[in-house]
Parts: C-alpha cells; structure tokens; sequence
C-alpha cells in the first residue's frame, strides 16, 4: 500500500486537520494546501496570487515504497497439537466388567495395596456376570451356609486398552487354610502380573492355569491407570449395577434357596 500524507496548511483555516489518505502514492510526500479564501461580498472571487493556486507538493524524506499484502492461509494456522488436543480431552470408564481377563489379552494388576480389596463374595456359576459382593453383617451366616466365600479384588488393565476391570479371585478356605488349585494358581498369576505383562492360560489337564510373559528385549511400556479411587471403581463395579447383596431378602438368596 503507498501511502499519500497530506498536510493542510493552518494559516488561514487553523482548525483544519492532517489528512492521511492512504491510497496508492509514494510515501513521505508533502502536499501543502493553501485554502482558497472566500470573497468578501461584491469582490472578485479570484484575489491576486503571486503563485498559482491549489497544491505545492514536495518531498518531506526520500521516497519509499512499502507494500502490504493480504497475508497467505496455512495449515500451521489450523493445525491442533496434539497435546492440545490431549489437554482438552478427558475420557470417563462409565461401567466397570467384572471377571478375570481373556486367555488371549496380555494385562498388567495394579500393585497398590489400596487396589487388593478382600470382601466376601457370591458367585452364581449359571451366569457369566454373576459375581456379587456381600455385606459385612451377612458374611458369617452366608459362609457357614457355604452361599459366600472370601474373595480378593483385583484392578485390571489389559493392552491396548484404557479401560479396567475388577478381578475377584477367591482365596484360601479361613478355616483349614486350603486353596482351589484354579484359584491358587490365578491368584499367583496376579501377583505376577503387578511387575510386568503376562497371559493367564488355563491348563485343563492338569486343573489349574500357568502364566505366559514376554521374552522380547523390549518390553511394553507400563500401563496408565485411570484416575480413580477403589471407593469409584467399586461404585462403578458392584453397587451401580445392584451387585451387593445387602439384605436376606435379597433376589440372588433367593435364588439359591
């Protein structure tokens, strides 16, 4: 853009301003304006001039010429960083599935002790979501109904996935100490499963599971576990699906009387 700056003489008209006209003209030019007074009543409009009249142009500066261009688009401008992205972003697990991971899924357990929840448990084998956990005040009359046993709650995280799960792994028999080899061996494998990522494997022949690691140089990386207490995931586990049994009046008892 050239850039016209107009000065207007003040010596007649003091009040009249300094016009920037910005058209296309080479800056820094000076154009004095000498105002053309106005005739008295019955005089000649045109007074004697020793010069001619309108403008005297001259150079205030060496001219210089600047142009100002409409800036071009691009993609830098659109482009969103990807932890912009990530900062803006947040997911939420809503529900939480119960039960031990796929044969074929490599998982990680979160080691915290805060993360080994014991409670007692009841599980309905006729269902594949049938684990429940019962209330303290129940425990004793349900055990020794043999309906309840001691169970330890694990958190979950399988690769490749963001998402948990709680494991309930049953434990030894209180009172002679005894293990079910399936429940000793996954329990075990849990354990494991807290120092790096392993595959449970169940081995039918000989009734209990074996573990499978990885043997590569390079290792995955450890899991990110999400940001939430054992007091949330058993809320989003148990309790928000109706999965505590609080009272003998309860549906699943009754079931199994």
């Amino acid at each position: 853009m050239f850039v016209f700056i107009v000065h207007l003489s003040t010596k007649n008209q003091p009040n009249l301003p300094t016009v920037l006209i910005q058209r296309t003209v080479a800056a820094d030019v000076c154009v004095d304006f000498d105002p053309v007074p106005t005739a008295p009543t019955g005089e000649s409009a045109e007074p004697e001039r020793t010069e001619p009249a309108g403008a005297k142009v001259r150079l205030a500066t060496s001219p210089k010429l600047e142009i100002v261009g409409k800036k071009k688009p691009s993609i830098a401008n659109i482009r969103l960083k990807p932890e912009t992205l990530l900062a803006a972003t947040s997911d939420e697990q809503l529900a939480i599935p119960i039960g031990k991971p796929h044969a074929q899924k490599w998982f990680r357990v979160r080691p915290e002790l805060e993360y080994q929840l014991p409670v007692i448990g009841l599980t309905l084998k006729d269902e594949e979501d049938g684990f429940f956990v019962v209330d303290e005040k129940m425990a004793d009359e349900l055990r020794a109904a043999e309906q309840a046993a001691p169970f330890m709650l694990y958190v979950v995280q399988t690769k490749l996935s963001k998402g948990i799960r709680v494991w309930p792994i049953r434990q030894a028999n209180p009172d002679d100490g005894k293990w079910n080899d399936w429940s000793r061996t996954a329990d075990i494998a849990a354990h494991i499963g807290m120092e790096e990522w392993v595959r449970l494997i169940p081995d039918r022949s000989t009734g209990q599971y074996s573990v499978r690691r990885q043997i590569t140089a390079e290792k995955s990386p450890d899991p990110v576990w999400p940001n939430l207490t054992i007091d949330e995931i058993v809320e989003k586990a148990f309790f928000a699906k109706g999965k505590l049994i609080d009272n003998f009046d309860h549906p699943v008892l009754k079931q199994l009387t």
